[in-house]
């Protein structure tokens, strides 16, 4: 008699025990989904000198696609000049400097090729377009030549296709190709033909 009634307890507690256990180790609630990440990174353009160091804000706005903020800043100086001998005792010679100066901010909207992949990670490609400011001063240090100043903004157009790589739960890599339709900073006539310039960039992306 007694081991029946240990028998029914067990019986009747097994199924307690097993839905308590169960409910124990079943996770609070799901991990959150970062959607969102900052980047800085740097952008280099086939034909223009120097390399651009980036920052970017990106925010998923809805299953596969993206949106991307951007700006950069860039800078370079250089110095020329020449020594005229006319004689021994008669030497003309010239310098000059020239600085330049680039500011641009852009939006890009982005597509994600996978919906299995975490947001913001995987194949994609973008299209964007990018308001830039350039200034340009040309100066003589020595000898006779005009000194000068060019400043102009246009809208470059861009297009890229590039891959976001996790490097574990908050971070991720962002390498890209592209190409963008661009004046020469030496122009300063909005009906100066643009040119075809291949871009490339990465940026290290901090995931939330």
């Amino acid at each position: 008699m007694v081991t029946r009634v240990l028998l029914a307890s067990i019986a009747l507690a097994t199924p307690l025990l097993t839905t308590h256990t169960a409910r124990a180790q079943a996770p609070s609630s799901a991990p959150a989904s970062r959607t969102h990440q900052v980047k800085l990174g740097v952008q280099a353009v086939a034909g223009l000198s120097g390399i651009r160091p980036t920052l970017a804000y990106e925010w998923q706005v809805a299953p596969q696609f993206a949106l991307e903020v951007s700006g950069s800043y860039s800078g370079s100086s250089s110095s020329s000049g020449y020594d005229y001998v006319f004689s021994p005792d008669s030497i003309y010679s010239y310098r000059s400097t020239i600085r330049q100066r680039q500011l641009a901010a852009g939006v890009h909207g982005r597509y994600n090729f996978s919906s299995r992949q975490p947001a913001l990670i995987g194949w994609y490609a973008d299209l964007g377009l990018q308001g830039n400011y350039y200034f340009l001063r040309h100066t003589v240090t020595a000898g006779e030549g005009p000194t000068y100043s060019r400043q102009r903004f246009d809208l470059t157009p861009q297009v890229r296709i590039g891959r976001q790589w996790a490097l574990g739960q908050r971070l991720s890599l962002d390498t890209y190709l592209g190409l963008e339709r661009s004046r020469s900073i030496y122009t300063l006539s909005f009906a100066s033909p643009q040119f075809l310039h291949a871009t490339a960039g990465l940026q290290l992306s901090y995931r939330f």
